[in-house]
C-alpha cells in the first residue's frame, strides 16, 4: 500500500495508519515523500555464526518493548556478514505477533537528515518504534550527521522514550576523514576525532561483525543445502563453493547464501 506523496515529511507520517500496519518504508524523490507499508515481510533470515550479536541484539530489543530503558544499536563492520539480516531476524516475531507494540519505520541513510521529523512525529503516538537505517556513513562536507547527533542524544528536549535508531554501517566511525579519502597521509585532526567520536558515542549499544573463515564460509553453506558433506575434504560442493568465493573475493554470509542459490539453480 503506498500513500498520497506530498512535499511534507510531517503530512505524510500523519497519514500512517500504524493500528493497521505495522511497519512503512518512508522514500524521498525530487523534493517528494512517500511512505509505503509493508504487507510483506519475506522469509526468516538464517543467521550463522553471529549468535552472540543476535543475543546481545534481542535483549537491547525485548528491554525496549517491556517499558525498560535501552539503547540505539549500530551494528558495524565487515560487509555481507548478516548486519541487516540480524535486525530483520530479530524484529519480524514482534512485527508478526498482534499483540506486541512494536512499529518499525525503514529510513534511507541518504534521508537521514529527516530523523528530527520522524521522532517528533512518533514521539506522542501509543507504540515503541524502532527507525532502521541500513548502510549509514558521512563525510564532513555533509552536515546531516549533526541532525543525527542532536536528534539521539543532545537537544535541549527530553530523549523520546517511545524510539530507538537501529543502523548499520561498514564504519564504526560514521563520520568518514576527506583527507584519508582522498588519499592523504596526515592523520585526521584531534577536532576531526572528537566529532567521530561523539557522533558514534551516540549509539550506546555498538556491535561488531568481521570476516568469517573457510570452515565458517562452507558451514553456513553446509546448513543452508542441509548438507553436511560439504565439510569434507572430498566434496565436490566444497571446491566449488571456495572457487565461487574467490572469484568474487571475500567469503562471508552473503556470498554463502548467493553460492547456496547458484547451486540450487545449477547456474554454476
Amino acid at each position: 500500500m503506498i500513500l498520497e506523496s506530498t512535499k511534507s515529511p510531517f503530512k505524510v507520517l500523519e497519514n500512517a495508519e500504524w493500528h493497521t500496519y505495522r511497519a512503512y518504508i518512508i522514500r524521498t524523490f525530487a523534493g517528494e515523500f512517500c511512505l509505503r507499508a509493508i504487507m510483506d515481510f519475506g522469509e526468516m533470515p538464517r543467521l550463522v555464526g553471529i549468535e552472540s550479536q543476535a543475543r546481545v541484539l534481542q535483549e537491547n530489543t525485548s528491554a525496549f518493548l517491556a517499558g525498560k530503558q535501552a539503547l540505539h544499536a549500530l551494528l558495524f563492520g565487515a560487509r555481507g556478514c548478516g548486519k541487516s539480516s540480524l535486525i530483520k531476524a530479530t524484529l519480524l516475531p514482534y512485527l508478526l505477533d498482534s499483540s506486541s507494540p512494536l512499529r518499525v519505520l525503514e529510513l534511507d541513510s541518504k534521508d537521514i537528515c529527516l530523523l528530527p521529523l520522524v521522532f517528533d512525529s512518533l514521539r506522542d503516538l501509543p507504540y515503541r518504534f524502532i527507525v532502521f537505517c541500513d548502510d549509514i556513513a558521512f563525510n564532513q562536507g555533509d552536515p546531516s550527521y549533526k541532525s543525527l547527533k542532536s536528534t539521539l542524544q543532545g537537544s535541549l528536549e527530553a530523549r523520546a522514550s517511545n524510539i530507538l535508531l537501529y543502523a548499520t554501517s561498514n564504519l564504526r566511525r560514521l563520520l568518514e576523514s576527506t583527507s584519508l579519502r582522498a588519499g592523504s597521509s596526515l592523520p585526521p585532526s584531534n577536532e576531526l576525532v572528537q566529532e567521530e567520536l561523539a557522533l558514534s558515542e551516540r549509539f550506546g549499544l555498538q556491535i561488531g561483525f568481521y570476516d568469517i573463515g573457510t570452515q565458517e564460509y562452507l558451514a553456513h553453506i553446509a546448513r543452508l543445502l542441509d548438507d553436511e558433506t560439504i565439510l569434507l575434504e572430498a566434496s565436490p560442493v566444497r571446491q566449488s563453493a571456495l572457487n565461487f568465493a574467490a572469484k568474487i573475493g571475500g567469503r562471508n554470509a552473503r556470498i554463502a547464501e548467493e553460492f547456496a542459490i547458484a547451486w540450487r539453480n545449477k547456474s554454476l
